[in-house]
């Protein structure tokens, strides 16, 4: 089945504000990701949180997750206020 064309300007801007929001999505998953490839012996920003499990020290892996997701964080706002979603939203 083809897909459908966009008729006019609001159904362009769905389409629009769609692309971001998967975009958003791909680079927070991405950050996420990025976070677990330090299991396998890669150096990555996961890296204080693994070492924080193996050694039993609760405050190493409070410091790797805020760092993940304070970076997931400011990665996403930015892109949901493009995008028109979220607490940012403009109004419709």
């Amino acid at each position: 089945m083809p897909a459908i064309p966009p008729k006019g300007i609001a159904d362009e801007l769905r389409v629009r504000d769609a692309s971001v929001s998967g975009f958003r999505v791909s680079l927070v998953t991405g950050l996420g990701l990025a976070a677990i490839g330090s299991t396998v012996s890669s150096r990555t920003l996961g890296e204080v949180i693994v070492a924080g499990l193996l050694s039993g020290n609760g405050s190493f892996v409070v410091q790797g997750a805020g760092l993940v997701g304070g970076l997931a964080l400011l990665v996403s706002w930015p892109l949901s206020a493009a995008a028109g979603c979220g607490a940012v939203a403009r109004r419709r």
